[in-house]
């Protein structure tokens, strides 16, 4: 059985409409640049409260137009989940989008920790620049605090 790594993420806003989103795991890091298309770090808190609500299984996209990438959660057991963060070419078309997918990254993440660092990355970046400046920054998408609201909350 592989290693249970605890992962350690930053959303770092870099201009209007993109940021990237690094994550690092054991020794690894990757960095990931998503644009305001599809609106990443909301679809990451959504999918970190699916995995808390008990979720066996689900997925967020990091999309760069026209390509970006997918971070696949599955196969939780003992606290642990597997996750593999895979690279497309083209995610936004309909007849393309799951061609020619490229691993970047697979192992295995505490899923406590995951869901920690998830919180803790997206109060950061709300503490950082505000409901308005991000709303600034996101191409007038506002800072999703519902979901981060709802993630916070005890069980």
């Amino acid at each position: 059985m592989s290693a249970v790594h605890k992962p350690v993420l930053k959303w770092t806003l870099g201009g209007t409409g993109w940021a990237y989103f690094t994550w690092t795991s054991g020794e690894d890091t990757l960095r990931l640049r998503t644009s305001y298309v599809g609106d990443a770090l909301k679809d990451l808190l959504r999918a970190t409260l699916d995995l808390k609500l008990g979720s066996s299984a689900t997925f967020t996209s990091f999309l760069g137009e026209p390509g970006g990438h997918r971070m696949f959660f599955s196969g939780i057991a003992d606290h642990a989940m597997y996750v593999q963060i895979v690279r497309f070419d083209d995610l936004l078309s309909e007849n393309n989008r799951w061609a020619g997918g490229v691993p970047c990254w697979t192992g295995r993440v505490s899923v406590p920790d995951f869901i920690e660092a998830v919180q803790a990355m997206a109060a950061a970046v709300l503490e950082e620049h505000g409901e308005e400046g991000y709303h600034r920054s996101w191409v007038e998408a506002p800072f999703p605090s519902r979901e981060l609201a709802l993630l916070q909350r005890k069980p």
